[in-house]
Formats: structure tokens, C-alpha cells, sequence
């Protein structure tokens, strides 16, 4: 090692030997430093100048700043905008450019590695090794990849392949890929902020034909799939999770499959990376659902966020089916605004257990101890504009018809109104011969988490039903309920 230019100078550069008659260069124990690299040219050996692409072989060992990485493979900016890596690798290099059939091998290990996105850990103290063995000219032409091994924590692949250059850079890899979902679903809850957990790791044969451009992913082509064991999202467990992924002529097809609370759950779905507007799309008349059995925790999770009679007004028992006619999701900020979708669900064997407001609303019509059951076997709900709206929803409960209607929006806000029918036993016999077929509208605003009661809207409801009845006594009936109502609904 020099400790300066002059040092270095006088020490002949590190040259063991340059024969210019014979056109021959051997450089052997250069050593060079820097904050970013440090670099040990064990043996560099050139044998004809004149040729020199093919006429050299060299042992090369160092150790980088991992931070240089993510700059040296990916030429894209975008690609690694908010992404930070740190800690050191260290490589080593043999080649011999010199046989009819060149070869090098590459040896990659970061012994504890750290990945940041946008402020958030994703990955800390991992080990990452990565080793390859090619034959053909490194710096130019097509490269055989005899083999390729990638390892880390999170997904390890082994493929052989090749890396032709001719007609611009393509990558094409064959072999298997395992990933770790436990790791997986660690990864996703960082990234989302949401409580997601996964198991399983399984090896699956994968094929990759890639250009190496911006706009590769447009033309590449990728068949591979995944299985995990388990999927919990926000507490719905579904399980032996498959997970085909096919990318051809830029568009992606994927699809999650599983068993989900004694049924199935099968989605498929595509993204065109070749859209003005990319976004998730699902063939119409998908079946998602087939014979899931409700509870608590699912319909907290997903049908209370499409209908709040399904977990906010009440506990609904029995199995649902649906599908799709229609779905788009475009993946940009904001998305939520302009997707667009219309969902089919089967409630046909769907029974009620009456909860929160409407449990309030039955034992005032004095009914509380009466079954429920939905009017409809099928409810259409669409979202648009950032909201859902279902059909209107009948609710039968003895002799009486209740009725709600209203949207929800994605950010879980309530715009319902609960059309509650006159009874007999709420107004009495005299005021329901009056009555009869009238309603008391309660709007049911705020949102899911906490949903709340226009007051004064339901105030004024009950004081026209008054002003409605004929006869001092049948007034004065009807008034009496104001408070009581009040009161039931705790308002």
C-alpha cells in the first residue's frame, strides 16, 4: 500500500511487469481506498494488448458502501426514489477472458444489511448473499449465466440463464424461487400501516425474459406463482393460499385463492402497465365468495365497510356468496375517487340479530324479541365517487317492513336514513287507525367507528306524525312518543 502518489510512483504503480515488446501488462497486490470502495487487485493480467477484451484474466476482492448499490443497478431514478441502503458488502471477482470459453464467477455478501423506504425500516441486520458463475465476455456480446444464487431472509431464487446484449440488454432466467411469508406479511404491515400476518415457504418454478430498460416490464414476461399456508387481515384468517402471477405483453394477471371461513375465496384479477390510467381490473361475473360463513371478525372487517346493517345495526348469521360484474381500482393517489365497481351478494340464507341503534328501534316498536330476516335474497352494491351504495335493504320483523337505504363512503362515513313503520303497539290502536302506513325517517350520519343521530330531524319527524293524527286524544298520544323515542335512541 502507498501512502501517497510519490510512493506509489516510485513503487513502479503497482506494475509487476509491462512488456511493451510483447504487448503484455500484470499488475499484481494493487491495492486502492476510497470512502465509497475499497478494491484489492490480487492479479490482473492482460496478455495482448492489442486484443485485450479477450486476452485477460484477473482475482479481484474488495468491500463497498451498500449505499452505492441501489445507483449501480437500477438506472432508473424513480425506481429508488425514497429508498436508503446501508452497511457494507464485500466481493470478489475471478475471471479468465483468455479460453475459447471465458468465464467468471462473482461472490456478493452483505453480512447485515439495512433497507429503508421513505423513513420506514423494512429490513435491518439481514445477512444477503448473492454468487454467479457466467461464461462469455464480461464486457461485451452474450453472457451464458450458468448459475445464479440469490439468498436472504426474505426470498431466495437459484436460476441459470443468460444476459444477451446484442439488440439492446435482456435478462432471461429460469429456475425456482421460495419466499418467506412470515417475513412477507412483516414487510406489507410496515409498508400499509395495517395488521397483516402471513405464514408458509414453498419453492416454485419461475421464468423471466426481461429487458433491461425504463420501460422493460412493459415487453417482459414472467410466469412464476406463490403458496403461503395462511393470510390474516385485519383478524380473517384464510387458508392454503395460492397465488398465480403471470406478466406477458405488459399487462400483470395475478390471482388470490383459499379457503376462507368454510368456503372459498377466488379472485383473479389483471394490470395493463401499458394504460393511460394503470389500475387493477376483475373480469366481470368473477365469483369472489362461495359459501363463506359470517362472523363477527369478517363482518367487521369487510361487510360493515359495504353495508352498515351487516355489523353496525346488526350480527348477521349464516353463509354469503358474491361476485363481481364489475371492478376497477386505478393504483394512483387518491384512487379510491374514480374506482369504480359493482358487487352481487347472496343473503338468502342470512338470518338478523338486532344490535346498536336498530336493537334501540325494536324494543321501543316493542319487538325486540321478534326474528329478523331480510325481504331480499340478492343485494346489488356499487362504488363510485369514493362511495358505496346498496339497494335499499327491507327488513321484515313481525307484521312490520323496515327499510334503510344510503351509501358509505370509502372513508367510512355514513349518509343512511332508517325508514321505521308506524305500529299499532308503538301509537296505539286509535293513533294506528290514523297512522297506518306512515314512517318515522332516522337519518344515521357520522361515521362506522362513530356513527351518530340527527336530533332534531328525528324530533321533527314524530311532531308531524302528531300534527298528522285527527282528534285531541290521538294527539296527545302520539306526542307522549317523542320523548320515549328520544330516549330509546339516545339522542
Amino acid at each position: 500500500m502507498a501512502q501517497n502518489q510519490k510512493s506509489w510512483q516510485s513503487r513502479g504503480f503497482g506494475l509487476t511487469s509491462f512488456d511493451w515488446l510483447n504487448r503484455k501488462l500484470s499488475v499484481r497486490n494493487l491495492q486502492l481506498r476510497s470512502i465509497p470502495v475499497d478494491l484489492d487487485v490480487n492479479e490482473l493480467v492482460v496478455d495482448n494488448l492489442d486484443r485485450p477484451l479477450h486476452a485477460w484474466h484477473a482475482e479481484l476482492q474488495g468491500r463497498a458502501d451498500t449505499a452505492v448499490l441501489p445507483e449501480l443497478f437500477f438506472t432508473n431514478p424513480a425506481a429508488i426514489k425514497g429508498v436508503l441502503v446501508s452497511g457494507q458488502s464485500r466481493f470478489s471477482l475471478s475471471a479468465d477472458q483468455r479460453r475459447d470459453e471465458p468465464a467468471a464467477s462473482l461472490d456478493l455478501e452483505m453480512p447485515a444489511c439495512r433497507l429503508e423506504k421513505d423513513g420506514k425500516i423494512l429490513v435491518d441486520g439481514e445477512k444477503v448473499h448473492l454468487s454467479a458463475h457466467v461464461t462469455g465476455l464480461l464486457v461485451k456480446g452474450d453472457l451464458n449465466i450458468d448459475s445464479l444464487d440469490f439468498r436472504s431472509p426474505l426470498v431466495s431464487l437459484q436460476a441459470a440463464g443468460s444476459l444477451n446484449r446484442t439488440g439492446g440488454p435482456r435478462l432471461v432466467l429460469e429456475g425456482e424461487q421460495k419466499v418467506d411469508f412470515a417475513r412477507v406479511g412483516s414487510l406489507l404491515s410496515t409498508l400499509s400501516g395495517k395488521n397483516i400476518e402471513m405464514r408458509g415457504s414453498r419453492r416454485q418454478h419461475f421464468s423471466l425474459d426481461a429487458p433491461l430498460t425504463k420501460e422493460g416490464v412493459k415487453t417482459a414476461d414472467l410466469t412464476t406463482g406463490f403458496q403461503a399456508d395462511s393470510l390474516v387481515w385485519s383478524g380473517v384468517e384464510a387458508d392454503r393460499i395460492s397465488l398465480p402471477l403471470l406478466l406477458k405483453n405488459g399487462v400483470l394477471n395475478s390471482g388470490l385463492h383459499g379457503e376462507l371461513n368454510g368456503g372459498r375465496l377466488d379472485v383473479d384479477g389483471s394490470y395493463d402497465f401499458n394504460a393511460e390510467l394503470p389500475g387493477i381490473t376483475i373480469p366481470p361475473g368473477e365469483r369472489v365468495l362461495t359459501g363463506v360463513q359470517l362472523d363477527r371478525t369478517l363482518t367487521r372487517a369487510v361487510l360493515e365497510k359495504i353495508h352498515p346493517l351487516f355489523g353496525l345495526l346488526a350480527s348477521p348469521r349464516g353463509s354469503i356468496d358474491a361476485r363481481l360484474d364489475e371492478f376497477y381500482w386505478p393504483m394512483v393517489a387518491g384512487g379510491s375517487e374514480s374506482a369504480g365497481f359493482t358487487s352481487v351478494f347472496d343473503v338468502s340464507t342470512i338470518a338478523l340479530d338486532s344490535r346498536g341503534l336498530l336493537k334501540d328501534v325494536l324494543a321501543l316498536m316493542k319487538l325486540a324479541d321478534q326474528p329478523l330476516s331480510l325481504k331480499e335474497s340478492e343485494i346489488t352494491c356499487t362504488g363510485k365517487q369514493g362511495r358505496i351504495s346498496c339497494t335499499p335493504l327491507h327488513i321484515l320483523v313481525a307484521d312490520s317492513l323496515m327499510t334503510i337505504s344510503g351509501s358509505v363512503g370509502m372513508d367510512q362515513s355514513l349518509d343512511y336514513l332508517l325508514e321505521i313503520p308506524v305500529t299499532e303497539k308503538l301509537v296505539g290502536r286509535e293513533g294506528f287507525r290514523v297512522l297506518k302506513g306512515t314512517t318515522i325517517n332516522v337519518p344515521l350520519r357520522g361515521t362506522l367507528k362513530e356513527p351518530e343521530m340527527n336530533k332534531k330531524m328525528v324530533a321533527k319527524a314524530i311532531a308531524d306524525l302528531a300534527e298528522q293524527a285527527a282528534g285531541k286524544a290521538v294527539k296527545q298520544q302520539v306526542k307522549k312518543l317523542l320523548p320515549d323515542l328520544l330516549k330509546s335512541l339516545k339522542l
